[in-house]
């Protein structure tokens, strides 16, 4: 290729530029050579934690509800870590459900984020993203990108739908490794504030709940009505109450009082029925983002938990459930306190609902949304962050 370019044939010694063409060739081939390592460092390096990345990921933040919201952010704190990419979170927003402007530091401990990657909050205001950062072209996704493919030398702008319920565990990583570091940064990184694991335990005690003591439940009504249309409310109750073996039954729902299914479940006499909506204190009854997160941990204290298929909220609170078991299987504690056993991806859902939702990697093209996670990249040594195991 050198030489069709110099149009030279350098080792014809009658050539009196053979010297200047030799090292020319020389000082091209050596160029070459360095750029080549210089690439392969530089792919090596992302997987090095760095105090100062070398380059941002930016992102808009869904507009949907907080469970899906909650699972887009996975995924880019999962990228961040891959690719060693400082992860820059935007100014506050509305979401779906919600009053008041949101940001994932609302939910999430810093410090525990600020150990698995480098992030920084822009205030409102601030410039969202850099003209001159990278953007995945339109109608793509994140799962269609070859990731290692993107570009290394620049800031990369994700917008929404490029990011939308996408599942962190099945973005298209090349290996295992990448997918151990993703596994491991939303494992560790993405552990809640304490205040709303305190919460949670007060709000229990005001009906007289403990954790681990008591059964938990989420029935999903609202957008999902039509999926419940062959599902007699008498079988839901029937499910729910064998479900509870006896305990209180711990309920989240958007169900309206006069549903027959609410109706339903609060004439069995077989266990203690509690709903979430009645155990908030006075000064969480209008805060819904509050009591979103108090349903979720609640739920995942409980000795067993049923959930809506279809709902990310369910699994959400599927994903805590495993942690709580991980972390207890990890410390040498007793596990099968929980029902849902970590190891070996357990779930239990009402089961009336006519869809299938086990297929999960192929569920949606590659979102995988409707997945729960398993943590199965993750080695138990590399499990540095726990907490509520203490207390189920």
């Amino acid at each position: 290729v050198w030489l069709e370019r110099r149009g030279t044939q350098p080792f014809k010694l009658v050539n009196l530029n053979v010297v200047a063409d030799l090292r020319a060739m020389r000082a091209e081939a050596l160029a070459i050579l360095l750029w080549a390592a210089l690439v392969q460092v530089g792919k090596g390096l992302r997987h090095v934690r760095r105090e100062h990345p070398l380059h941002r990921l930016y992102y808009e933040r869904d507009k949907a509800g907080l469970s899906n919201v909650k699972l887009g952010f996975e995924s880019l704190v999962a990228l961040a870590a891959v690719y060693n990419r400082e992860l820059v979170i935007p100014p506050r927003s509305q979401i779906a459900h919600v009053h008041k402007l949101f940001s994932e530091l609302d939910l999430y401990n810093e410090t525990a984020l600020g150990k698995a990657v480098n992030y920084r909050a822009l205030e409102g205001g601030q410039n969202k993203c850099p003209e001159s950062a990278y953007r995945i072209p339109k109608g793509k996704h994140l799962f269609d990108m070859d990731l290692d493919r993107l570009p290394f030398d620049q800031d990369w702008c994700f917008g929404m739908w490029e990011t939308r319920i996408q599942h962190f565990e099945c973005l298209p990583f090349v290996s295992e490794a990448e997918q151990a570091t993703a596994a491991e940064a939303v494992f560790n990184g993405l552990q809640l504030q304490d205040q709303w694991v305190q919460q949670a335990m007060a709000t229990l005690h005001r009906v007289g709940l403990s954790p681990g003591q008591y059964a938990a439940a989420h029935v999903r009504r609202g957008d999902l009505m039509s999926e419940w249309k062959t599902a007699p409310p008498v079988d839901v109750d029937k499910v729910l109450a064998g479900r509870a073996q006896g305990l209180p039954l711990l309920i989240a729902t958007d169900a309206k009082p006069d549903d027959p299914i609410v109706k339903n479940m609060a004439s069995s006499n077989q266990s203690r029925l509690v709903f979430t909506s009645e155990a908030y204190p006075p000064e969480k009854k209008g805060d819904l983002l509050s009591q979103a997160i108090l349903d979720m941990v609640m739920c995942s204290m409980g000795k067993s938990f049923i959930g809506t298929p279809g709902s990310t909220f369910s699994n959400a609170i599927f994903m805590l459930r495993s942690k709580i078991g991980m972390c207890k299987a990890n410390s040498q504690k007793e596990a099968s306190l929980l029902q849902t056993n970590a190891a070996q991806g357990q779930r239990s859902y009402i089961s009336m609902v006519a869809k299938l939702w086990d297929d999960h990697k192929t569920f949606h093209r590659g979102l995988c949304w409707g997945k729960t996670t398993d943590f199965s990249h993750l080695a138990s040594a590399n499990i540095r962050a726990c907490q509520m195991d203490e207390y189920v």
